[in-house]
């Protein structure tokens, strides 16, 4: 209809209004009227005012500003969220940042502090106390997901779960950004810090059936209040290439691990936080994925020459005051803290140079006195000559330290290992073997000095002394892994929700009676007027009558008097009456024989309907 376009200026659609309050874009009651009004004020101006459609408008228009007005009469109890939650639509600034719906947000991540939740603000509110909060949607890290072992992930790769969470405002640690991976290889968003943390997302998870779903449209991912907006991009010079890199998590597939096993379980932490570690299966790999990327071949062995050379500059930058061997298995040394024996746990990878004999040099323990506490030293490594081969992970006890009044550091490095003969399912990709869990002691003055009734609520050794761990505990095969359990609030926490919702209850109780009984009043009010209004129409109905008969009366006396004379012309009324009288009882009369006759020639009638007979069908001799 273009000619409706070009005479209405301001267009409005019924669907528009949907549309732009599903985002939010009105900030008042009044906004929202202001269009209600232009798309029904439309509708009367293109229309004739005796059509169907104009009156329709007229009528709408007038019970949706009475439904606004019993909006605006509403108290504001009404308009208060579950639990009592005040909305915050402007935001909420804390430490002088205004975050608001639709922010990157890290949150603090209770099983893993290093690593923050990254989020996506959906909403900010209030609690009766004061307190403010937001709601979050969660993306996911790989190693937090449960997966294939052979699925490979982008760089700073993230996906979109169904977690919506409420955090406190304090819980948040910083911004961030995630963009989708269709921009990601394009630019970075303008004027944003150079130390922002850019995460890229391609797929959303499904947390029930742990299946990765590739998304389509990124504004269905955002909420509806900023799906209509857009970010400014610095390019690059040119689309940088996006690589894959193999699953953070793919050492802990067993060898026993079967593709008709049950699907694993991710490991659930702290309460209101992502689980501590995803899983990793060899499961068949769903249609939908894609296969790995090929491997990328190893370069060419180099010639004898310069590998005999790179020795020899290896061994002349080594300590002469420690051989290889000692080097390669240096571990970390702590002076004020011993290391306690730990459980079972895999070797990381070494590299090792072959040797002429194959023989490993042998050891000399190494003692070191230390008045200070210097961090850990990281392991040595002795570079390599050859392609890289993951060691296969074996099961080392850790000693304990012999302790002398100076604390002395004494361990006793291994001799090297010869690498395993390369394969090819070592030769595909290198995962990163897990943290060793290492457990720690306080020196004895420094255990002594803390109170027993306090050192009583830890664990402790068969001296006495703290333990310190450098992992969580690893949660033992009987338990079940459910990541609801041992979730609950305090009984305070759910007394004053049921004090809260009791409250709500009752106000809206008191609401909806009080408007019941403001609407049986108005609706008494509304019947006392009706009977009032029929009480004056009687009344002046009967005065109307009384004063038509006066006038109708001296007038037909005036009339009379001047036919007849002052004297006769009484006489002259009642001759009139009495033929007046007669002429009634002659009509009278006659209607009676009308209908008397009327009847008589019904009777008379003689009915020519028939019974269905057709006479062409009756045949000679019949009927």
């Amino acid at each position: 209809m273009p000619e409706y376009y070009t005479e209405i200026r301001e267009p409005m659609a019924f669907d528009v209004l949907k549309r732009k309050l599903k985002r939010k874009k009105y900030q008042s009651l009044e906004q929202f009227m202001k269009d209600v009004d232009l798309m029904f004020d439309n509708a009367k101006s293109y229309n004739q005012d005796e059509s169907q459609i104009y009156k329709d408008a007229v009528e709408l228009q007038a019970e949706a500003h009475r439904l606004a007005d019993e909006e605006r009469n509403k108290p504001d109890t009404d308009y208060v969220m579950d639990e009592g939650r005040i909305p915050l639509p402007n935001g909420i600034l804390y430490n002088g940042e205004l975050y608001k719906v639709g922010d990157w947000v890290h949150v603090q991540n209770a099983n893993d502090l290093t690593k923050p939740i990254p989020c996506q603000i959906y909403r900010t509110w209030q609690d009766p106390q004061g307190g403010q909060w937001v709601n979050v949607c969660w993306y996911y890290r790989p190693e937090q997901t449960v997966h294939r072992f052979d699925k490979h992930f982008l760089e700073n790769e993230v996906v979109k779960t169904g977690q919506y969470r409420d955090h406190r405002v304090d819980e948040i640690v910083g911004r961030c950004f995630i963009m989708f991976t269709t921009r990601y290889y394009k630019g970075r968003p303008r004027r944003q810090p150079a130390d922002l943390d850019i995460y890229v997302c391609e797929a959303r998870y499904n947390e029930e059936k742990f299946k990765f779903n590739k998304i389509k449209t990124w504004a269905s991912c955002l909420p509806d209040e900023v799906r209509d907006r857009d970010y400014e991009m610095d390019l690059f010079d040119m689309p940088r290439k996006m690589r894959k890199i193999p699953s953070p998590i793919a050492y802990l597939l067993k060898d026993t691990d079967k593709e008709t096993d049950d699907m694993p379980k991710p490991e659930w932490g702290a309460e209101n936080a992502p689980p501590k570690i995803g899983a990793v299966h060899r499961r068949p790999r769903d249609p939908r994925d894609s296969p790995p990327p090929e491997p990328t071949p190893s370069p060419p062995p180099q010639p004898a020459i310069a590998q005999s050379q790179a020795r020899q500059s290896q061994s002349s930058h080594m300590s002469p005051s420690m051989p290889a061997a000692t080097m390669q298995a240096y571990s970390p040394m702590q002076s004020q803290m011993t290391p306690m024996q730990t459980a079972t746990q895999p070797v990381r990878p070494m590299q090792t140079m072959a040797r002429p004999s194959h023989t490993p040099a042998p050891v000399q323990p190494y003692t070191q006195n230390h008045s200070a506490s210097p961090a850990p030293m990281p392991s040595l490594q002795r570079a390599s000559s050859g392609q890289f081969n993951p060691a296969t992970p074996q099961h080392m006890t850790a000693m304990p330290l012999p302790r002398t009044a100076s604390h002395p550091s004494t361990f006793q490095p291994q001799a090297p290992a010869i690498p395993p003969a390369p394969s090819a399912s070592q030769s595909r990709s290198s995962y990163r073997d897990p943290v060793p869990i290492e457990v720690w002691t306080l020196p004895d003055a420094a255990n002594a000095s803390i109170p027993s009734e306090i050192r009583d609520m830890y664990q402790t050794d068969d001296q006495g002394r703290i333990l310190f761990f450098s992992a969580p505990p690893v949660q033992l095969a009987e338990e079940a892994n459910d990541p609801n359990k041992n979730l609950g609030h305090s009984l305070h926490y759910m007394a004053e929700k049921s004090r809260r919702t009791q409250e709500i209850v009752a106000r809206r109780k008191a609401y909806e009676e009080g408007k019941a009984a403001l609407a049986a009043k108005k609706k008494r009010q509304r019947e006392i007027d009706e009977e009032t209004r029929s009480a004056d129409y009687e009344n002046q109905k009967a005065r109307a009558l009384a004063m038509l008969n006066t006038h109708l009366t001296r007038s037909t006396a005036w009339e009379l008097k001047a036919m007849y004379g002052d004297q006769d012309w009484k006489n002259g009324m009642e001759a009139m009456l009495g033929n007046l009288e007669e002429q009634q009882k002659f009509a009278s009369q006659r209607k009676v024989l009308m209908e008397k006759n009327a009847a008589q020639r019904a009777a008379e009638q003689v009915s020519l309907k028939s019974n269905g007979v057709l006479f062409d069908k009756v045949e000679d001799g019949s009927f």
